[in-house]
């Protein structure tokens, strides 16, 4: 008998997508789900904002409110780990500190604490559209899958409400992206997995709210073992045989058995562990895609949109912002998206509102480079004790044009709203600072040798093993990615039910 009927390899958000889902459609199946890094905080895979540990509630919403994605997660200033992870604090590292050659993706970063990215994404959740959705899968099941998603991540369609301010900028901004024949989606206020409570508070949604069986112990059939890394799968004539598993703190290592397994990391460890497994398809590592970002943070001129100060919402409890408006990708006259957030500012001295900003972060889809990729090592390892990867990216000139012509319609959203400037305004991050990596495991239809996996995330030439997360995504994303990869994660736990 196995340890497991499904092993999951890795407790993030996208990961809990799928045991969610799962245990929806298989009730009786016992799940063992693998989380390498330590819990931070008292709930493991608690989203941080909703964390109770008031310094660590204060120090990730002063991140949060900069308004800028690399800084937020405190990955600009990680500290590099030579003497491995056994001791490292849980948190966001870059890749080059990690270990990873990343030289050409400065930005990049990968999280390292129980819940990996789940408990620090912004929880934004806008829904792909046109060429971000995979043409070959059913567009029947595509949308019910998007709906399952949106259901099991808690989507709140206007989470903030109506006020004012939301009606002036939207009333704003829609002169300048104005629905029409080829632009049929308005502007509107950004969808985000969030839950309000009584008190007005939005709780964000982690890994421990998406699948909370995970670690409230509800489920007898459930086992999670923390703080522990698979750094190999076993396999014979394509099937995977055994999972070797590495207690992090002592190093102990033990083999664990399932009839079905899923690696669910992100779009850098998947295929690090599939590559360190001997499993290596042509495609694996191949793709590398993001989407550009562009941010900056700019006065709201309230008199130019009729408003005074009196207008402003009051913030809600444990909230930075007061307001978080979308402007879809919609058609090819809009191929961005603009996701714009409204904080107030206070009289130093007196602590009452006088203004507010917003942020425009602006993001532009990237066609890419065939030669974007991660490579492994045979011989070097990380702070992990891993294959060292070794990232290649670039921006093509195609890229660099989309990209200005991303900040020119960022601009027309600054000059809507406030006195925009366009060198103060409006800054390029570094490659791998979207945090939004995808296409290194990508799914695709058969004959696809560009792909890793088969339309359900089914590696191929394997009858048991799947996967899940960003990697996984095939398309060029203008929206922000866990909606994407959250729907395919749905498709796939569909799929693994099916091999029951």
């Amino acid at each position: 008998m196995t340890d497991a009927d499904v092993l999951v390899i890795g407790g993030g958000l996208i990961g809990a997508v799928l045991l969610q889902r799962l245990r929806e459609q298989e009730r009786g199946a016992r799940i063992l789900v693998v989380d390498a890094g330590p819990a931070i905080g008292p709930v493991p895979g608690e989203h941080l904002h909703g964390v109770r540990d008031p310094e660590l509630h204060r120090v990730y919403n002063a991140r949060v409110g900069l308004g800028n994605q690399a800084l937020y997660v405190g990955a600009a200033s990680s500290p590099p780990l030579p003497q491995g992870v056994t001791r490292a604090a849980g948190g966001i590292y870059e890749l080059t500190a990690f270990g990873e050659e990343a030289a050409s993706f400065p930005g990049g970063a990968v999280a390292w604490n129980a819940g990996g990215m789940g408990v620090h994404w912004t929880a934004a959740t806008p829904t792909p559209t046109g060429a971000e959705i995979p043409s070959f899968l059913p567009r029947a099941e595509w949308d019910s899958d998007v709906e399952t998603a949106r259901r099991l991540l808690l989507v709140d369609d206007d989470p903030y409400g109506p006020d004012p301010l939301r009606t002036a900028v939207t009333a704003a901004l829609d002169i300048e992206f104005p629905v029409t024949a080829d632009t049929d989606r308005p502007v509107q206020p950004m969808p985000m997995a969030v839950t309000a409570t009584a008190s007005g508070v939005l709780l964000r949604s982690g890994p421990s709210r998406v699948f909370p069986a995970s670690v409230d112990g509800s489920d007898p059939l459930v086992e999670r073992r923390a703080e522990t890394l698979c750094v190999r799968l076993l396999h014979e004539a394509g099937r995977v045989t055994g999972a070797v598993l590495r207690h992090v703190p002592s190093g102990d290592e033990t083999l664990v058995t399932a009839d079905r397994v899923v690696v669910a990391c992100d779009a850098v460890r998947t295929p690090q562990l599939l590559w360190a497994s001997g499993i290596r398809p042509a495609a694996l590592g191949g793709n590398l895609n993001e989407h550009a970002f562009l941010t900056g943070r700019l006065r709201v001129d309230l008199d130019r949109l009729g408003l005074s100060v009196d207008d402003l919402t009051p913030r809600r409890e444990g909230e930075w912002c007061i307001g978080s408006y979308w402007i879809p990708r919609s058609g090819d006259h809009q191929p961005y998206q603009g996701q714009i957030m409204a904080a107030p500012i206070f009289d130093e001295a007196t602590g009452v509102v006088e203004g507010c900003t917003v942020s425009l972060s602006w993001y532009v889809p990237l066609a890419g480079s065939p030669a974007n990729r991660i490579d492994f090592s045979d011989d070097a390892t990380d702070a992990a004790g891993l294959p060292r990867a070794t990232v290649h990216f670039e921006r093509t000139p195609a890229d660099r044009a989309a990209i200005a012509r991303g900040r020119a319609a960022q601009a027309r959203a600054g000059r809507a709203l406030g006195d925009y400037d366009p060198v103060a305004h409006s800054v390029l991050l570094e490659p791998g600072a979207s945090l939004h990596y995808t296409g290194t495991t990508r799914i695709g239809p058969a004959g696809d040798d560009t792909s890793v996996c088969d339309e359900d995330a089914r590696v191929r030439s394997f009858d048991n093993l799947w996967l899940a997360g960003n990697g996984v995504v095939p398309t060029a994303l203008t929206a922000n990615s866990t909606l994407t990869a959250a729907a395919l994660a749905v498709r796939t736990a569909r799929a693994v039910a099916r091999a029951r």
